[in-house]
């Protein structure tokens, strides 16, 4: 075949592209094209098209990234990107057989993977990070890029972590009772209530105490066991909590007590801590708390209502008119990675006597923000201060009614709401729950920084399940 020669000369700029040579056509690499002054073949488009595909697959740019956001299970591809939402639930990703040098990237788009993580699914015997167990990815905005490596470590990456195989767990608990409804006034001649106690408070969690100044290391850790389904019921005011299951004993925080009142013989003050106690025909009426649970309500020698018994302490008495008691002190426990006080009594209601035209309502136990005890101002203000109720999600006691001579009474408010809270190794998390609990992840480092150890904890604010 002649080959014709062509000066650059004589070729104007851009007037030669791809789709004027046919495939397969005969040209001179002259003028610097090469370094040899031979004739080659061009190769097809489909030929370079393959080449540039491998070329920019083996760059380090070369992972194509899926626009769609995985939310639910997928099959990945070698070479391609995904952003993974894992807010609403964990999502599994199945990888290809491996070859030496495939990699997948995959993206925490929603800063979601320490609340419900990745499973990793190895395809056939493909190992993960040198395991035959799945992997996962639980690390806060993680990026990472799983490389196959061979037949031995599999697919890799530094925040690949395996799943251990499923164990039984014994799990740390925080368990709170609602807490009491605070004491109905007597009315405007007879005593004021006193605060609501606080609902028990039982905890396996910490070296600190649990309710009623019991060590939490006196409370035994439950065993629950793979597949056994345990149901949670969180108590309102006035109402038991509890932990069970068909392997356990079931574990029972008591409801709070209510706050003593003028019909004294139908109240029931005895409970979790104990409701507080008013001052009747010259007998006290405080109620009793329950052991490793919760203290006694306060004592009254006054018609002013005197403070619920908190899980930290007894309520404050009522002992000099127009002084009522306040609320029990909670008890702090950091379950969930923070301190915070839960179950304090709520304050007793205020009983304004002849010739006094003001005071000060019981408050609340200590830091935990429990019921305040109402006010009835007499005469001449005629209006009254209502009592609060006891911190929902903590078991605080509500506050007492109030009463003043010549003026009339204010009623008492409900106890809080309890709260039921799960500790357990996230590697053990099963990620089955009803009832909707918050679900957060503490990660604990030591002085250096390096991560000693992970816990997933469930909070529970309303009834629900874990199946283990």
């Amino acid at each position: 075949m002649a080959i014709t020669r062509v000066s650059r000369a004589l070729i104007s700029d851009d007037s030669i592209n791809t789709d004027k040579i046919s495939d397969a056509t005969m040209v001179t690499e002259s003028e610097g094209i090469g370094s040899n002054d031979n004739d080659t073949t061009l190769p097809t488009s489909a030929a370079v098209k393959d080449y540039v595909d491998t070329s920019i697959a083996n760059s380090s740019s070369g992972i194509e990234w899926i626009s769609t956001i995985q939310t639910s299970n997928f099959t990945a591809v070698s070479l391609k990107g995904y952003f993974v939402n894992t807010t609403s639930a964990e999502v599994s990703v199945t990888l290809p057989q491996g070859t030496v040098g495939d990699q997948i990237s995959i993206q925490d788009y929603a800063g979601t993977f320490n609340v419900n993580r990745v499973r990793i699914i190895a395809n056939g015997s493909d190992k993960i990070q040198g395991s035959s167990e799945d992997g996962q990815l639980r690390t806060l905005n993680t990026s990472a890029t799983l490389i196959y490596q061979d037949s031995t470590k599999g697919w890799t990456d530094q925040n690949l972590t395996t799943i251990p195989p499923p164990a039984n767990i014994t799990p740390d608990f925080l368990i709170i009772a609602g807490g009491g409804t605070g004491g109905p006034h007597g009315g405007q001649s007879n005593p004021a209530g006193g605060g609501g106690g606080a609902g028990g408070l039982r905890t396996t969690f910490g070296s600190g105490n649990s309710g009623g100044g019991c060590a939490a290391s006196s409370e035994t850790k439950p065993t629950f066991t793979i597949g056994t389904t345990y149901t949670i019921t969180v108590g309102g005011s006035d109402t038991d909590s509890s932990i069970s299951g068909s392997n356990i004993t079931t574990i029972t925080a008591t409801k709070g007590g209510t706050g003593q009142g003028y019909s004294y013989g139908s109240i029931v003050a005895n409970g979790g801590s104990g409701g507080g106690g008013v001052f009747i025909n010259g007998d006290d009426r405080e109620g009793s708390g329950t052991s490793c649970q919760g203290y006694s309500g306060g004592l009254a020698t006054t018609f002013s209502g005197a403070g619920g018994g908190g899980s930290g302490g007894i309520g404050g008495g009522s002992t000099s008119l127009p002084t009522p008691g306040n609320g029990g002190v909670g008890t702090t426990v950091g379950i969930t990675g923070t301190d915070i006080i839960y179950a304090a009594g709520g304050g007793g209601g205020l009983h304004i006597p002849l010739g006094s035209t003001s005071g000060v309502a019981g408050a609340g136990g200590l830091g935990d923000g429990s019921g305040t005890g109402a006010i009835r101002y007499a005469p001449p203000n005629y209006s009254g201060v209502a009592a609060t109720a006891g911190k929902i999600n903590s078991g605080g006691g509500g506050g007492g009614g109030a009463s003043a001579r010549n003026s009339g009474s204010t009623g008492p408010a409900a106890g809080g709401s309890g709260v039921v809270i799960l500790r357990m190794d996230t590697a053990q998390y099963s990620g089955t729950t009803t009832g909707s609990p918050t679900v957060t992840v503490e990660i604990i480092r030591d002085a250096y920084g390096t991560i000693t150890a992970e816990k997933t904890i469930l909070t529970y604010t309303g009834s629900g399940s874990y199946t283990h």
